[in-house]
This record gives C-alpha cells, structure tokens and sequence, in this order.
C-alpha cells in the first residue's frame, strides 16, 4: 500500500511540472527578428548557465544563408520558470533558410515552438529547420557523386574483365 501511494505522489509530481519548451517568435521584415526565449533549466543540461555562456552557446546552434547577429541576453521569470531571452536580427538577400537545434542537439526531448505570423510549428529533434526548405544543391550534390562513384565502379570492373 504505502508504495501505491508513493508511486502515486511521484507520478503527480511528474505530472505537474513538465519540462519547459523553447519559445522562437519570428517577425518578418527587414531584418527579420527572433525573438527567443530558453529554458535556463534546459540549458543547464548542457552546462550552460550565464548569460555570456548563452551568448556563446547560440550561434553554434543557430545557422542560416543570411546573416546573424545575437542581441544582448537576459535572464526572466515566465510562470515560476526562468528563462534566457534575447533576440536574433537576420539579415540578407533570397530566400531565408533558417536552422535552429539549441538544446535540442543535446537534449532530445526538449522541443522549440515556433510562431511565424499566423503559422505555429513544433520542431523536436532531429527536425532542426525553422524557415525556408532544405538545401536541394546539397542533396543533388550528393546524387551526382553517387551516380559518378557507380558509374567509376562498373568502369573499374569492366576493365579488370576485360
């Protein structure tokens, strides 16, 4: 009985405080800002813990073709949780691709939520695109050099048969 009961009382404790998400709010223009807001508790699953350690941290897990630049970091409270705010300015010419796996990369649970004008999408990983679609040039790169290393292969052994 008393183990039903402590079962109980640890599922409800689960229960009642999930884990916090990443919080990505874009707003198009020129530039194009993000608005972020992170979990301090998540970030410090990955030994992340000051504001100039976030300051390091994101553009390592932010990339994108236009460039970036990371606002000043500041520590909230948002519901009993604190979080690191700051701000992303996006800046350049064609079409924005945007990939973001702060947290995410390490802790795979952890999701960002992304709202883009009326659009609300959840990225976990191993999704990592906030904008944009995927690179085509890459994957058609890869293809090619596919086809040509086959192609190298039957000529290589055509030539020992013959």
């Amino acid at each position: 009985m008393i183990r039903l009961v402590i079962l109980v009382a640890l599922t409800s404790v689960a229960r009642a405080h999930p884990a916090p998400m990443t919080e990505v709010t874009i707003t198009r223009g020129t530039p194009t800002i993000l608005a972020m807001r992170l979990p301090a508790s998540e970030l410090a699953h990955v030994n992340v813990t000051t504001s100039d350690q976030v300051a390091a941290y994101l553009p390592r897990h932010i990339t994108s073709n236009w460039e970036l630049a990371l606002g000043p970091v500041r520590s909230i409270v948002v519901d009993g949780h604190p979080y690191w705010e700051t701000t992303v300015t996006v800046t350049g010419d064609g079409a924005l691709v945007l990939y973001d796996d702060a947290i995410t990369h390490e802790v795979r649970n952890h999701y960002i939520v992304m709202h883009d004008g009326s659009e609300t999408r959840v990225l976990q990983y191993p999704q990592r695109l906030l904008i944009g679609s995927p690179r085509p040039l890459r994957r058609t790169w890869v293809r090619y050099a596919a086809v040509a290393l086959g192609v190298l292969g039957v000529l290589w052994l055509w030539k020992r048969r013959h």
